[in-house]
């Protein structure tokens, strides 16, 4: 396969082609040439059957998959197997998510996809489902599939899918690296540098009876394969692009008179508009017995208003082939609307209603809180998140960061409107409000419409920096559960996002993490005691912490242990090599530059900084910064953090 003939590499970007060829020659041009390698197609006989495999696992939801074999990218009838996916399972207004949650409730989450990367593919429905409900959810989406093979479907659901397929197009075009993913692609999977420019004049001529001919086709019942996971004590199983203006550089900043603040960037690169909305919210804000409350207000911000219903809204945005979804963290919550620029008004009159008249209606109430313990009975499966809660439990004790956003089962369980609603008037105030703008738009015409929305805000006080957190006493704790391997953590006080060494942890942490570091290199690669090893951390705005983490054979755990606590004791006698020091900030400022290139990316950065009190374009000194962090810096920081009076250790065994 390894073969000039069939090699192709693409590079998109801020480079010198001189050097990328020059480059390429070096890597590439002593390859020996080969014949081009053939293209296997497996023969009717080879093709499967439906098939059923349930199986017994220990995890608290049931997560199943009904699947189908379906023509490769370049079939003629991929387009509308995309479409088909998309009309079935994409979004909050899509036919299974509004017949098999909103309506039935049997299940939290489904969606569809059509994987076909090749000369083969996959279409997929998935759904998560508490375990009784399994049976009957598989029933329901067979039922629909045979509703709509009867009834056909309508012209508007097929125009909403199109236009999502367009957006989401343009959405994966935003990076570099989509980019070069859609060139590479399209010449080695078509053949054809422009495939996708031909793909959607395909899509112009489709039809609702073309969508349903392709479900008969090839959602066959007789080929249908079932897959499921459950309890193990539950039931039995048997695009025209356009040449726009540049992006111009840094954010503008807009404070009205109530207090809220809009910052804006125009990048009119690609036809996308995103408008985001971020208050202060999390742990921190939360009453005690109302953790999670967060968490579930972002979500109900994106459902019902008191003109609206949470499925109108859905079908709004989503028909304009957009997306308006929450989001929540330590610090802060709000939500996101993202559309073409010519569906400017319809996100303005999203984000209103989201952000001036929610209603938290009770029966909304109950499946977006359920849908969240639903999440919360996932992060159990899952051994290493488990153990993390229980070690922030154990480390920050009262301090609110003992909890994340999401909760926990005791403290959502209790939520109803009312608690909902009542932290919405606290924190959903005037000076406690950031509206971020990037994209594609015209100053002159959003930005006083944002003005006069936004300037309908209550006004109130501001929330000010919360208090900071007194170290933990040095602790050890162990735990028990069925799984095959043991996770350990060990944990020290870290600077909040606000404290003058935040940017010192930000070396570390990069410093002991990835498989290039010195303590993945030792404990796994040399030594082979664990399956990975790194750190990570809680970060609040005036506190947080500091953990390395590795998975590892329960006999392994204290000689793991030692291995952390050498490396620790070496950075803080100042055995970091400039050269190593070197390479984390390399990386992390291109990884900066990386994760800043999409607007909605710039947004949620810009509408943070200005949230918690930072220049708003504080992404521009952070090479500086991260560059100014020397040995000394980090072996001052290490000694000062990583100190063992205050270090917590938690172990989970087999």
């Amino acid at each position: 396969l390894y073969v000039p003939n069939n090699l192709v590499v693409v590079v998109v970007g801020a480079v010198d082609p001189s050097v990328v060829r020059a480059e390429a020659e070096r890597c590439f041009g002593g390859v020996p040439r080969g014949r081009l390698a053939p293209v296997l197609v497996p023969s009717e006989e080879a093709q499967l059957a439906g098939r059923a495999l349930h199986l017994r696992e220990p995890v608290e939801l049931t997560r199943a998959g009904m699947a189908w074999r379906v023509p490769g990218l370049t079939h003629r009838d991929a387009p509308l197997l995309d479409l088909l996916s998309t009309i079935l399972g994409n979004g909050d207004s899509s036919l299974l998510w509004v017949r098999l949650r909103d309506d039935k409730r049997l299940v939290h989450s489904i969606d569809a996809h059509c994987w076909n990367p090749g000369e083969v593919g996959l279409f997929y429905i998935s759904f998560t489902c508490d375990p009784d409900k399994r049976e009957r959810a598989m029933d329901e989406v067979r039922a629909e599939l045979a509703r709509v093979a009867a009834k056909g479907l309508s012209p508007v659901l097929l125009r909403k899918a199109i236009r999502q397929l367009v957006v989401g197009e343009i959405n994966s075009r935003k990076t570099m690296s989509g980019q070069a993913g859609h060139l590479g692609a399209a010449e080695v999977v078509a053949g054809d540098l422009h495939f996708s420019r031909g793909y959607f004049e395909r899509l112009r001529g489709v039809k609702p009876a073309h969508l349903v001919r392709a479900l008969r086709d090839y959602l066959r019942p007789e080929l249908l394969t079932e897959i499921s996971t459950s309890p193990a004590a539950g039931p039995e199983v048997v695009v025209k692009t356009r040449v726009g203006a540049p992006r111009t550089a840094e954010f503008s900043e807009l404070r009205l008179k109530n207090g809220v603040r809009i910052v804006h960037q125009r990048d009119a690169r690609l036809p996308n508009l995103h408008l985001r909305v971020v208050c202060h919210g999390g742990p921190m804000h939360e009453a005690p017995g109302l953790s999670g409350a967060s968490a579930l207000l972002a979500t109900l911000l994106t459902k019902d208003t008191r003109s609206h219903t949470a499925d109108q809204i859905s079908r709004l945005i989503e028909g304009a082939g957009g997306s308006f979804y929450p989001f929540a963290g330590n610090n802060s919550l709000g939500f996101a609307v993202e559309v073409l620029p010519t569906d400017e008004d319809k996100a303005l009159r999203v984000l209103g209603g989201a952000l001036l008249e929610p209603a938290f209606r009770e029966g909304t109430v109950e499946i977006e809180r359920d849908s969240q313990l639903a999440d919360l009975k996932q992060d159990m499966d899952d051994v290493v998140t488990y153990a993390r809660k229980r070690l922030r439990e154990r480390f920050f004790g009262s301090y609110p960061l003992a909890l994340d956003a999401n909760g926990t089962l005791e403290t959502v369980g209790g939520l109803d409107a009312e608690a909902v609603a009542g932290l919405y008037h606290r924190l959903v105030m005037a000076p406690n409000v950031v509206v971020a703008v990037a994209g594609d738009f015209d100053p002159d015409r959003l930005l006083p419409k944002l003005e006069r929305l936004a300037g309908a805000l209550p006004v109130g006080g501001a929330i000010g920096r919360p208090p900071g957190f007194e170290a933990p006493a040095a602790a050890q704790w162990e735990e028990r559960q069925p799984r095959e391997q043991a996770v350990l953590f060990e944990a020290y006080p870290a600077p909040g996002l606000l404290d003058d060494d935040f940017y010192a942890g930000e070396v570390a942490d990069e410093l002991f993490s990835g498989m290039a570091s010195r303590l993945f290199e030792r404990v796994r690669e040399e030594k082979g005691l664990a399956y990975f090893i790194r750190s990570s951390r809680v970060t609040g705005l005036s506190a947080g912490m500091f953990h390395f983490y590795s998975g590892t054979a329960a006999a392994s755990v204290d000689a793991v242990y030692a291995e952390i606590d050498e490396e620790v004791r070496r950075v803080r006698s100042g055995g970091v090599e400039e050269a190593e020091l070197e390479r984390c900030r390399v990386r992390l400022r291109a990884a900066r530059r990386q994760s800043l290139q999409t607007p909605g990316a710039r947004a949620l950065n810009a509408g943070l900084n200005a949230l918690y009190g930072l220049p708003v374009n504080d992404w521009a000194s952070y090479d500086a910064r991260v560059s100014a962090v020397t040995r000394e810096t980090l072996a001052e920081f290490a000694c000062r953090r990583f100190r063992p009076e205050h270090r917590v250790r938690l172990v989970v065994k087999p």
